[in-house]
C-alpha cells in the first residue's frame, strides 16, 4: 500500500469528520470519491484488465467496493428506498445501464467495461441512500450542503500533498516554464471546478448568519479555510472556465435574486467596483494569466487548447 493512497484516505476521513455527518452512508458518499485519482505514474490508474495487477490499482478497487456494497446493505435495509429505486426519474439511468450491457455481448475481455458500469450503479445507489436518508435525518439545507461540499476537499488535499512528493503528478509545467496546479494526478480541469463549487458553497455559508450559537468553528472556521483553499486553486490551476462560472456565479450569489440583503448588495458592489479598479491596474498580469502563454488570436477563434 503506497503512502499516497493511505495520506488519501486519512483526508478522506477528516473531511468527513469536520462535515459533521455522523453516518456511515456520508462517510460511503466521500469514500466513493477515492478511487478517482492516479496516485503513480506507472500503476495508478486501470485502463486494462492487467493493471489490476499493482498495488495501488488495487486499493482502490478494494475502496470501491467497499463503498458499493456498504451503500446497497445499508440501501436495501430501508423500506423507504424500494420505493426510491422504481422512481421514474431513474428510468433513463436503468435504460443506460441496460443498453451498455448489450453492447457488452461478444467482447472478448468484458471486466473493464463492467467495472465502468459498476460504478456509475454505485453512484446512483449512493444517491438513493442519501436522498432516503433525507428524510429521517432532520438536517437542514444548510447542513446538508456543508455534508456535500467537504466531499471534495480532498481531492484538493491530496494535490497539494502531492505538489511536494510527487509534484510530476500534481503539477504541469509547459515548455516556456507556465506551472499550472493539475495533471495525472487530478486534471486541471476538473480541480478548477472543484475549486469553484467549494468556493460557492464556503462563499454562500459565510454569507448567512450562524445556525448554531456552539457552531463556531464548522460554520465560520471550515467555510473560511475552504474559500482560501478555492481561491488558491482557482488561481493556480488556470482554469478560465471554473474561473468565470465562479465569477458568474458569486454575482448571482450576491444579488437580491438569492435573497441578499440591501446592505450586503451595496457590499457586492463596493466589492466589484474595487474588483474592477483591480483588473485595469494589473491588467497585463491578468491577461497572462488567462492567456495561459497562448495567443489571443487562438483563445478567439476556439483553438486555445490546440495549436492549429
Amino acid at each position: 500500500m503506497t503512502i499516497g493512497f493511505l495520506i488519501l484516505l486519512a483526508c478522506t476521513l477528516a473531511a468527513w469528520w469536520l462535515s459533521g455527518a455522523r453516518s456511515l452512508a456520508y462517510l460511503v458518499y466521500y469514500a466513493s470519491f477515492v478511487p478517482f485519482v492516479t496516485l503513480d505514474l506507472a500503476s495508478g490508474g486501470v485502463q486494462a484488465a492487467e493493471d489490476l495487477g499493482s498495488e495501488v490499482a488495487r486499493g482502490k478497487m478494494y475502496t470501491r467496493l467497499a463503498a458499493a456494497g456498504l451503500a446497497l446493505i445499508l440501501l436495501f435495509s430501508r423500506r423507504s428506498a424500494w420505493i426510491a429505486l422504481t422512481d421514474r426519474r431513474l428510468f433513463p439511468i436503468a435504460f443506460f445501464l441496460a443498453w451498455a450491457l448489450l453492447g457488452l455481448v461478444g467482447v472478448q475481455d468484458p471486466a473493464l467495461p463492467l467495472m465502468r458500469l459498476g460504478e456509475v450503479f454505485s453512484f446512483v445507489a449512493i444517491g438513493v441512500l442519501l436522498w432516503c436518508r433525507s428524510a429521517d435525518d432532520g438536517a437542514s439545507l444548510r447542513t446538508r450542503l456543508r455534508w456535500h461540499a467537504l466531499a471534495l476537499l480532498p481531492l484538493i488535499g491530496i494535490t497539494l500533498v502531492y505538489a511536494g512528493l510527487r509534484p510530476e503528478l500534481a503539477l504541469h509545467v509547459s515548455q516556456d516554464g507556465l506551472v499550472r496546479m493539475g495533471n495525472r494526478l487530478i486534471n486541471a480541469e476538473t480541480l478548477g471546478t472543484v475549486g469553484a463549487l467549494l468556493g460557492l458553497w464556503a462563499t454562500a455559508e459565510l454569507k448567512e448568519p450562524r445556525e448554531h450559537a456552539a457552531g463556531l468553528a464548522r460554520e465560520r472556521l471550515v467555510p473560511f479555510l475552504c474559500l482560501a483553499l478555492a481561491i488558491g486553486v482557482l488561481l493556480f490551476a488556470r482554469s478560465r472556465t471554473a474561473m468565470l462560472a465562479t465569477l458568474a456565479g458569486q454575482a448571482l450569489l450576491w444579488s437580491p435574486l438569492f435573497g441578499a440583503t440591501r446592505r450586503q448588495w451595496a457590499t457586492s458592489l463596493a466589492l466589484l467596483v474595487v474588483g474592477l479598479l483591480f483588473v485595469v491596474a494589473n491588467a497585463g498580469a491578468i491577461e497572462s494569466w488567462f492567456l495561459r502563454g497562448d495567443s489571443v488570436a487562438n483563445l478567439k477563434s476556439g483553438t486555445g487548447r490546440t495549436a492549429l
